[in-house]
């Protein structure tokens, strides 16, 4: 299980990394972001195509310390995936959410390199980001999707998420989901 925790904590415990390999033996990991991570974030972001960037920040790109930032005001989290392959670290897909005014839900964002696109990556991030959530007592997950954006949607609909065109804007639709608390056996 993960837990709810902002840069003022101390670093995350071994627990808190889910550890697993793929099938051409790259060892990745799924871990909460830190201060530290942030040279690594820009190598990722840097490599995103202007297609990939209009996805995940829908136009302008915000820069590093904008997305490290928000880590340290209460309410918000982030998870990075990494791969390590011929000793070199890389992040490879970054998930987050921050605590809306009421309290009770949060709003995520999602993006995945594109050459680990589709190899569970993004799926596995959004189940630690909603089950963090729910140990926080959030109650819901929730988020803006570009309505051509096929892939993150698909994304959204495998991890049960509601996906409804925004009745104002054609070119949004909103992702959301109840958060629950996951049982173990």
């Amino acid at each position: 299980m993960f837990t709810f925790q902002t840069l003022q904590t101390p670093p995350p415990r071994p627990e808190d990394h889910d550890h697993w390999r793929l099938r051409d033996g790259t060892q990745l990991t799924l871990r909460p972001m830190q201060a530290q991570d942030g040279r690594l974030l820009d190598d990722m972001l840097e490599r995103l195509s202007p297609h990939a960037r209009r996805n995940r920040f829908h136009g302008g790109v915000n820069s590093r310390p904008a997305l490290l930032d928000c880590l340290q005001a209460p309410g918000q989290m982030a998870f990075i995936v990494t791969a390590e392959r011929q000793q070199q670290l890389q992040v490879v897909a970054e998930a987050r959410y921050a605590v809306d005014s009421l309290g009770d839900s949060a709003e995520f964002a999602l993006v995945v390199d594109e050459r680990w696109q589709r190899r569970g990556l993004g799926e596995r991030a959004m189940r630690a980001l909603a089950n963090t959530a729910a140990h926080t007592g959030l109650r819901w997950l929730h988020g803006d999707v570009l309505a051509d954006n096929r892939a993150m949607l698909a994304l959204m609909r495998r991890c049960r998420f509601c996906c409804t065109p925004d009745a104002e804007d054609p070119r949004l639709v909103h992702a959301e989901s109840a958060l629950h608390v996951a049982r173990h056996a």
